[in-house]
């Protein structure tokens, strides 16, 4: 209800309600394109958020194949979500004019592209992806900075080439939720840390997450290991929520339980939105991160240093990983977090 302002519980045509063709949210939302952008709807008022939807419907409709939807959210959907918040005043405009089409969009969002006027989604990332790996594609850092730009300022392609060399960058957009990165700001506030790791444990799945057209991984390696002391934990897909409670209890004595900020900030890194470093590298290495890979299984490792009471996240690739990478997260009693840069330590034959 609350991100989707359209929803009148007194409908009685449950299609209007539900039904992708007839409600914009309902669209945006069972596609997936609303993984990594919750927390940036909801700071936007019912209007705008209207807006948003149509302008994701409009760039990427929903298509009928066999009788039944084929899902396809729209490519590098907080990149997108960026432009569209940037350039907001224009495309409700497009929308209450009914000149609400991708060619419109296209002149607004991406105008220094050359591709066809209606290009798709894909073809616009897989332009600006082509152009960022081509140039930064071996070092980490600069891929890092340029997903940041890209998905908290809504730039240009142009804009983000001249902010790389050097350059003015861009502004934030300002509805942006959050811009840091930080483990403790992910969701915006400085609660939620074990609601946010035990919502988002209980989806190690990846059903397009693929390399030249074959899965990564193989079914049983889709699930989360989480190592604590002496401990390993494992979370899959077919498990309850209530399982993992265990898991959020472990942590809060590992921490000690009056460092109630610390312990948040821990379990939000064991939460999807702590995913970005190895997401942005994907492409790198031949795997596909355009759709579920916000829910990619991964190791963590915890570890409490006894002296400064500290508690590092160590990352590492899942079981049969075709290639092995690791970066830290150490969080400090008081809930600041630092991050290392991720690093691929070998391909695999």
């Amino acid at each position: 209800m609350a991100l989707n302002p359209d929803v009148d519980l007194n409908e009685q045509d449950p299609e209007k309600l539900f039904v992708v063709e007839h409600n914009d949210a309902v669209n945006f939302f069972v596609r997936g394109n609303g993984s990594g952008c919750t927390g940036t709807l909801m700071k936007l008022s019912p209007a705008k958020r209207q807006v948003v939807y149509a302008a994701f419907r409009t760039l990427e409709p929903p298509v009928k194949d066999l009788g039944e939807h084929r899902w396809t959210a729209v490519r590098s959907n907080e990149e997108v979500l960026a432009r569209v918040l940037r350039h907001f005043d224009k495309i409700a405009e497009l929308k209450a004019t009914g000149r609400l089409n991708r060619t419109n969009l296209n002149k607004v969002l991406t105008p220094d592209l050359d591709l066809p006027p209606d290009a798709s989604p894909t073809q616009v990332q897989d332009a600006i992806q082509g152009r960022v790996f081509a140039l930064y594609g071996r070092s980490q850092s600069k891929l890092m900075e340029a997903s940041i730009l890209l998905t908290t300022t809504g730039c240009t392609l142009t804009e983000l080439m001249n902010a790389m060399n050097g350059g003015e960058k861009p502004a934030p957009v300002a509805d942006i939720a959050s811009t840091t990165m930080k483990l403790e700001e992910i969701d915006g506030s400085t609660n939620g840390g074990r609601s946010l790791m035990l919502g988002d444990l209980i989806r190690p799945e990846n059903p397009h997450f693929i390399a030249n057209g074959q899965p990564v991984l193989a079914p049983e390696n889709n699930r989360f290991t989480i190592k604590i002391g002496g401990e390993t934990n494992y979370c899959t897909l077919t498990q309850d929520i209530a399982a993992y409670s265990g898991i959020a209890d472990k942590i809060e004595t590992l921490c000690g339980k009056v460092h109630v900020e610390q312990a948040n900030t821990v379990m939000r890194g064991l939460s999807q939105g702590a995913h970005g470093p190895i997401l942005a590298i994907l492409p790198e290495h031949g795997i596909d991160n355009s759709i579920g890979t916000e829910h990619m299984p991964l190791t963590y490792a915890l570890s409490k240093n006894d002296e400064t009471g500290s508690v590092t996240i160590r990352y590492s690739e899942p079981e049969g990983f075709p290639f092995k990478f690791h970066w830290e997260t150490t969080v400090a009693l008081d809930g600041t977090s630092t991050t290392t840069q991720i690093v691929v330590d070998e391909m695999e034959a």
